[in-house]
């Protein structure tokens, strides 16, 4: 009693009634179940550089692959400045959002700027400078953020 046996996970045999052994999926592509006629293509945001392999390996943090059927790790490009590649497996990045920054390439997450709110009470007229200005007398701050002192009206201080 002869039975046909099924090509194991990470294998395949593309012909009806073949009798010689299953081929072993190639780089760039994958299969997790046996008894397949063809592997699955890696998708963007993944590689394969082995062969007959079950999974398609996922880009690393701060990386990404727009491609499919990628053979190797360099398939996976940094994000470039200005930009992130979150987690594992992007097919993409994605721009800092407004204030924030990303001075390098290949990274995860954006940064945050150094720069610290000027509180109520305060104000900073310059850029770049290290510390708040207090409020003169006969102005008023407010707000948070100011860049200047509001004058008090006539008759008020």
């Amino acid at each position: 009693d002869l039975a046909c046996t099924a090509c194991r996970a990470g294998e395949y045999s593309e012909r009806q009634g073949a009798s010689g052994p299953c081929k072993r999926c190639p780089p760039g592509q994958a299969v997790a179940d046996g008894g397949n006629s063809a592997c699955d293509v890696c998708e963007p945001g993944t590689y394969q550089d082995e062969e007959g392999q079950l999974a398609c390996k996922a880009c690393p943090v701060g990386t990404y692959t727009e491609m499919t059927g990628s053979t190797a790790l360099e398939a996976c490009l940094p994000a470039p400045k200005g930009n992130y590649a979150p987690g594992t497996g992007n097919d993409g990045f994605f721009p800092c959002e407004a204030g924030t920054y990303q001075d390098q390439e290949g990274q995860g997450e954006c940064k945050q700027p150094f720069c610290k709110e000027c509180g109520k009470g305060s104000y900073q007229d310059r850029d770049g400078q290290r510390a708040c200005k207090p409020c003169p007398a006969g102005s008023y701050c407010q707000a948070t953020k100011m860049a200047a002192p509001t004058p008090c009206p006539a008759g008020k201080y």
